[in-house]
């Protein structure tokens, strides 16, 4: 038997100390073992004893069941399967309500109607800038109405490509709207 093979067993709480022929015979021939057994015993008693001081009073139990909240009645799971149908009947009404009388628009269309003017106010700001631009350049060469005129095709291709790639999501217009 090796040192830690001992001292383990010396904490096992299911054997007693020494119980073990072979722990006994180590335990005469090793200093550090019995070092850790005498430490081992003194804790054990200094715990006991800590233990024996410590004494709940006798009403504890009783008030600290009197601090928790009462318990809440368990639902079977039936009973919260109609209570979560019931609340979700009541949810989408109250939403179709508040959607008709407030919002003339579906939520779920809102980001997608934004990102049409947003490409629309691109658009518009691409041909502002190409004008100001080509602009002095149209009074100074002749022929410059092709640059003005490409600035502005070029515009209006990345509207029609923004319409295009948000045009398959505005045509699932949800019913009722």
């Amino acid at each position: 038997m090796n040192c830690d093979e001992c001292q383990i067993g010396l904490c096992d709480d299911d054997a007693a100390a020494g119980a073990d022929a072979e722990s006994a015979r180590h335990l005469e021939g090793c200093p550090a073992c019995r070092r850790f057994r005498d430490a081992w015993e003194r804790l054990d008693l200094a715990l006991a004893a800590g233990a024996a001081e410590e004494r709940m009073p006798g009403d504890f139990r009783a008030a600290l069941f009197a601090r928790l909240p009462p318990e809440t009645p368990r639902l079977l799971p039936m009973e919260s399967a109609e209570r979560r149908a019931d609340l979700e009947r009541e949810y989408k009404a109250a939403r179709v309500a508040l959607q008709r009388r407030y919002l003339l628009v579906p939520v779920a269309l809102v980001p997608r109607i934004a990102g049409v003017f947003a490409g629309v106010e691109v658009v518009v700001a691409l041909i502002r800038t190409s004008s100001q631009t080509i602009g002095p350049a149209l009074a100074a060469a002749e022929g410059s109405a092709t640059v003005a005129g490409a600035s502005i095709a070029a515009g209006c291709a990345a509207l029609f490509f923004g319409l295009a790639r948000v045009w398959p999501s505005l045509r699932r217009i949800p019913r009722g709207w």
